[in-house]
């Protein structure tokens, strides 16, 4: 799965790019791509690490390799909370910002631009990159005897002041952010959602009020309509000079999209709350305590949604995303 998403947020950059990145919202979707094709770089060597560890530990270690394969795991497991940090931190800027747009156009219509976005999206990346700091300096993987294998090798070797400056340098990055993002992406999901029904009703009670419509009997022509008509609406429908309901099809799209996009950060963003509450709550739920194979099983739920969430957009992308699909056909025709 992790490696089917890195191919297919690949493919996103490759398209973003082929688009234009002169639209705030395209250097967004990029740069949210690329946070997942990093996310899931990280998943793919983790995974492969701990099923290497698995491997030699079934086989009695009568089989091993030069490094320590959970040390490996443990460190690009750990890395990967970073990019998956500006993952959240650059859906969220999009929900939101696609939700004031369609809730207060006049507002945000001309607010945006790109060298804002970059400005932004480079601030987000450096606070994720900053929350990757602990580990290189109390993890690290160093020559040593290993019982097991009866032989030297680099293992992992974590200092005692990892478990402090953990709680309290990620408790931003894995309780705060995340609570944060959740309510902030709950009540924009609310809102969008809100805007798609006022939208479809309108829709609907403008077209039957185009059918329902007479025309006048020296009107011979059937493309004749009566304007002021069929600008009128149904008793109970917003008036027409509110645009967030009037969305036009490509805004449509756009919220359709991200509407899509919040709500599987949502759902994915779940299990990563509860396990990180748990780890503050209970100290000895880490990676070396008491519950150390209770950890990994739960750590293993939260990485499955994680990864799944970092690699549905590019199919969210194709059905949603009309510009997104023909570059990506046209991408496909040059070869």
């Amino acid at each position: 799965l992790a490696v089917c998403g890195a191919v297919g947020n690949a493919l996103s950059i490759k398209t973003f790019i082929s688009i234009g990145l002169a639209d705030w919202s395209v250097v967004s979707l990029a740069w949210l791509s690329a946070s997942d094709l990093l996310y899931l770089s990280a998943v793919v060597v983790s995974s492969f690490s701990y099923d290497v560890f698995v491997a030699e530990a079934w086989y009695g270690y009568r089989t091993w390799y030069p490094v320590e394969p959970f040390g490996v795991y443990t460190i690009f497991d750990n890395l990967g909370g970073g990019p998956y940090a500006l993952t959240l931190l650059v859906t969220t800027y999009l929900s939101l910002t696609r939700c004031l747009g369609v809730a207060m156009p006049l507002y945000f219509k001309h607010a945006l631009t790109r060298a804002k976005t970059v400005a932004v999206l480079a601030c987000f990346t450096a606070v994720a990159l900053t929350s990757c700091l602990p580990i290189l300096v109390f993890m690290s993987l160093e020559a040593q005897f290993d019982k097991r294998v009866n032989a030297t090798r680099p293992l992992i070797r974590i200092d005692e002041g990892w478990l402090h400056t953990k709680d309290y340098v990620w408790g931003l990055r894995d309780i705060f952010l995340p609570l944060a993002a959740q309510a902030i992406l709950v009540a924009c999901v609310s809102v969008m959602a809100k805007c798609l029904r006022d939208s479809t009703r309108f829709r609907q009670g403008s077209m039957r009020v185009r059918h329902s419509d007479p025309v006048p009997g020296n009107l011979k022509s059937p493309n004749v309509i009566s304007y002021s008509r069929f600008d009128e609406v149904p008793h109970g429908t917003p008036p027409p000079s509110q645009r967030a309901v009037r969305l036009s099809g490509r805004e449509l799209q756009a919220v359709r999209q991200m509407l899509v996009i919040s709500s599987v950060f949502i759902v994915s963003n779940t299990p990563k709350i509860f396990m990180n509450v748990a780890e503050l709550s209970f100290t000895t739920f880490t990676l070396i305590g008491q519950f150390q194979a209770l950890f990994q099983t739960v750590n293993s739920l939260r990485e499955l949604f994680q990864t799944i969430n970092s690699s549905v957009n590019f199919l969210i992308y194709v059905t949603y995303n009309t510009k997104f699909r023909e570059n990506l056909l046209s991408l496909n025709h040059r070869k």
